[in-house]
């Protein structure tokens, strides 16, 4: 059990400073508002009650995000984190076109005992990978789990406000 405990404890520090680095930024705008939507949701594993609808929708200012949506368990949970992205790299002559690299990591509640946690808060990653349109981006995700894993869809909308 302490073992546990410190692991989470390692693991939330580690992503805490990492969240707190002052890194450079590959955005080509900054100052910039993004909209993230949940669309699709499909578990490897399907024999549990699982949720394939999560209802994720979340908010990002400069890459730092909250989010809100249903989990794997039908509890509703709260993100808060940070997107690290690849630059963007463009698809053959088009310079509007391209794939990027993604990585929202933080914070979470909302999974009770069904991940390690401390005072219901838990440590969370999302690799995607993004195909692009200028700065809009269609994002599938992975999520390994014990029973296969989870795989995830995104669409995010970037927008400035006036």
């Amino acid at each position: 059990m302490q073992l546990k405990v410190f692991a989470v404890f390692l693991t939330a520090g580690l992503i805490l400073g990492v969240l707190l680095l002052p890194l450079p930024s590959h955005a080509i705008n900054t100052s910039n508002f993004s909209v993230l939507i949940g669309f699709w949701t499909r578990h490897v594993d399907r024999s549990d009650n699982t949720n394939e609808k999560t209802g994720l929708v979340a908010l990002l200012y400069n890459d730092y995000m909250i989010s809100r949506f249903k989990n794997s368990y039908h509890d509703e949970t709260f993100f808060a984190g940070k997107r690290f992205h690849t630059k963007k790299f463009n698809l053959g002559t088009s310079a509007h076109f391209g794939v990027q690299g993604n990585l929202y990591t933080g914070i979470m509640h909302g999974y009770s005992d069904n991940l390690p946690n401390i005072g219901g808060i838990s440590p969370g990653a999302l690799p995607t990978i993004g195909l692009m349109w200028k700065q809009t981006s269609l994002e599938l995700g992975y999520i390994p789990t014990p029973s296969g894993g989870v795989f995830m869809s995104l669409i995010r909308f970037p927008f400035k406000l006036p």
